[in-house]
Protein backbone atom coordinates (compact mmCIF):
# COMPACT_ATOMS: atom_id res chain seq x y z
CA UNK A 1 0.00 0.00 0.00
CA UNK A 2 2.95 2.61 0.86
CA UNK A 3 4.44 1.87 -2.95
CA UNK A 4 1.45 2.53 -4.59
CA UNK A 5 0.82 5.82 -2.25
CA UNK A 6 4.19 7.00 -3.21
CA UNK A 7 4.35 6.07 -7.36
CA UNK A 8 0.52 8.30 -7.30
CA UNK A 9 2.49 10.69 -5.30
CA UNK A 10 5.43 10.85 -7.60
CA UNK A 11 3.08 10.98 -10.70
CA UNK A 12 1.06 13.90 -9.38
CA UNK A 13 4.39 16.12 -8.87
CA UNK A 14 5.80 15.12 -12.29
CA UNK A 15 2.76 15.89 -14.08
CA UNK A 16 2.43 19.10 -12.10
CA UNK A 17 5.95 20.18 -12.23
CA UNK A 18 6.16 19.74 -16.19
CA UNK A 19 8.16 22.65 -17.84
CA UNK A 20 6.08 25.43 -18.97
CA UNK A 21 7.65 27.95 -21.27
CA UNK A 22 6.61 31.55 -22.03
CA UNK A 23 4.42 32.06 -25.24
CA UNK A 24 7.65 32.99 -27.11
CA UNK A 25 9.83 29.72 -25.62
CA UNK A 26 9.42 26.25 -27.33
CA UNK A 27 11.23 23.61 -25.36
CA UNK A 28 13.89 21.54 -26.55
CA UNK A 29 15.51 18.78 -24.74
CA UNK A 30 13.81 19.87 -21.58
CA UNK A 31 14.69 23.75 -21.22
CA UNK A 32 12.95 26.31 -22.93
CA UNK A 33 14.45 28.51 -26.12
CA UNK A 34 13.63 31.67 -27.32
CA UNK A 35 11.95 31.66 -30.66
CA UNK A 36 13.22 33.06 -33.95
CA UNK A 37 11.94 36.17 -35.32
CA UNK A 38 9.64 35.94 -38.20
CA UNK A 39 11.99 35.92 -41.57
CA UNK A 40 13.98 33.50 -40.32
CA UNK A 41 14.49 29.70 -38.53
CA UNK A 42 16.50 28.45 -35.71
CA UNK A 43 20.06 27.11 -37.12
CA UNK A 44 21.17 25.39 -33.68
CA UNK A 45 18.74 25.44 -30.74
CA UNK A 46 20.05 26.69 -27.49
CA UNK A 47 21.55 24.59 -24.92
CA UNK A 48 21.05 25.90 -21.62
CA UNK A 49 18.37 28.60 -20.21
CA UNK A 50 21.09 31.40 -20.18
CA UNK A 51 21.87 30.76 -24.29
CA UNK A 52 19.66 31.81 -27.00
CA UNK A 53 18.90 29.55 -30.01
CA UNK A 54 20.86 30.40 -33.00
CA UNK A 55 18.84 31.98 -36.08
CA UNK A 56 19.40 32.54 -39.54
CA UNK A 57 17.82 34.86 -42.17
CA UNK A 58 15.68 32.46 -44.75
CA UNK A 59 17.28 32.35 -47.48
CA UNK A 60 15.44 33.61 -50.90
CA UNK A 61 12.41 32.78 -52.13
CA UNK A 62 11.32 31.17 -48.48
CA UNK A 63 9.41 33.23 -45.33
CA UNK A 64 8.27 32.12 -41.97
CA UNK A 65 5.71 34.59 -40.67
CA UNK A 66 5.60 34.55 -37.28
CA UNK A 67 7.68 33.47 -34.64
CA UNK A 68 9.29 30.20 -34.69
CA UNK A 69 10.85 27.24 -33.88
CA UNK A 70 11.43 25.93 -37.40
CA UNK A 71 14.55 24.45 -38.35
CA UNK A 72 14.07 25.58 -42.23
CA UNK A 73 11.67 27.98 -44.11
CA UNK A 74 8.77 27.68 -46.13
CA UNK A 75 8.94 28.06 -50.24
CA UNK A 76 7.31 31.28 -51.44
CA UNK A 77 4.50 30.16 -54.38
CA UNK A 78 4.73 31.33 -57.28
CA UNK A 79 2.17 34.07 -58.16
CA UNK A 80 1.04 36.05 -61.23
CA UNK A 81 1.80 39.45 -61.84
CA UNK A 82 0.11 42.23 -60.00
CA UNK A 83 -2.15 39.27 -58.05
CA UNK A 84 0.37 39.57 -55.29
CA UNK A 85 0.79 41.44 -52.42
CA UNK A 86 4.24 42.38 -50.79
CA UNK A 87 4.62 41.10 -47.17
CA UNK A 88 7.41 41.46 -44.83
Amino acid sequence: MGARLMLALYLFISENLELKCLPREYKHDGICCPMCERGSFVKAHCTSKSSDSRCVICPDKTYTDQPNCYTNCTRCKHCHFRKCKAMQ
